[in-house]
C-alpha cells in the first residue's frame, strides 16, 4: 500500500461503484487504483468502516443528540480520535492523541470541505461532485505527517461531507 504523501497533487475521486450499496472506494482518477474504501452499514445506528492505506478504522456517533464522531481502531473497544462539530456543522475540530488535532471547514455555497492544520495550513480539499457514481473530488494539498500518520481523516472527510449531503436533501 502506497503512502499517503504519494498522492499529493493527483486528483483523486470517491465513486460508488453500485448504487443500491452503501459502498465508497477512492481511486486515483488517472489509473483507476483503489487506496481506500468507505462502507456504511446499519440504519438508526450506523457504523462506518473505513479501510485503506494499511489499516481498518470505525467511526461511531456515540448519541443522537451530539455532534461527535468517535474514531476507533478495528478490533479495539475505545475510541482514540473525536471529530466534533462546531456552528452548525461548517467548522469541526479532529481531536488526535497526544493533544494533535485538525479543523475542518465546509463551505455551503461551493459544497467544499477543508481540512487545516493547527497552523491554518489547507491539506486537503474535497468537493462534492453531482453524478450517478461520482460523489467528490479530492486534491491532498501538501504532505502531512498528521495525515502519514492519521489516513482515516481522509475517509472521515467524506463521511461528514455524505451527512452534510443527507441533511441537505
Amino acid at each position: 500500500m502506497n503512502a499517503v504523501s504519494s498522492y499529493v497533487g493527483k486528483e483523486l475521486e470517491w465513486v460508488q461503484p453500485n448504487i443500491w450499496k452503501r459502498e465508497y472506494v477512492l481511486q486515483v482518477k488517472e489509473n483507476e487504483e483503489r487506496p481506500a474504501s468507505l462502507v456504511i452499514t446499519g440504519v438508526f445506528k450506523r457504523v462506518v468502516t473505513v479501510s485503506g492505506f494499511g489499516g481498518t478504522w470505525i467511526f461511531t456517533k456515540p448519541s443522537i443528540w451530539r455532534s461527535t464522531i468517535d474514531i476507533t481502531e478495528s478490533g479495539k473497544a475505545l475510541p482514540f480520535a473525536q471529530f466534533s462539530a462546531k456552528k452548525f456543522g461548517k467548522e469541526g475540530l479532529i481531536q488526535l492523541p497526544k493533544g494533535e488535532r485538525l479543523r475542518t471547514v465546509l463551505n455551503v455555497w461551493k459544497g467544499k470541505f477543508s481540512v487545516l492544520s493547527d497552523y491554518d495550513i489547507e491539506l486537503l480539499v474535497q468537493e462534492r461532485v453531482i453524478g450517478m457514481k461520482r460523489n467528490a473530488k479530492l486534491l491532498l494539498l501538501k504532505e502531512s505527517n498528521l495525515l502519514e500518520k492519521y489516513p482515516w481523516v481522509i475517509m472521515l472527510v467524506f463521511y461528514l461531507q455524505l451527512m452534510q449531503n443527507q441533511r441537505s436533501s
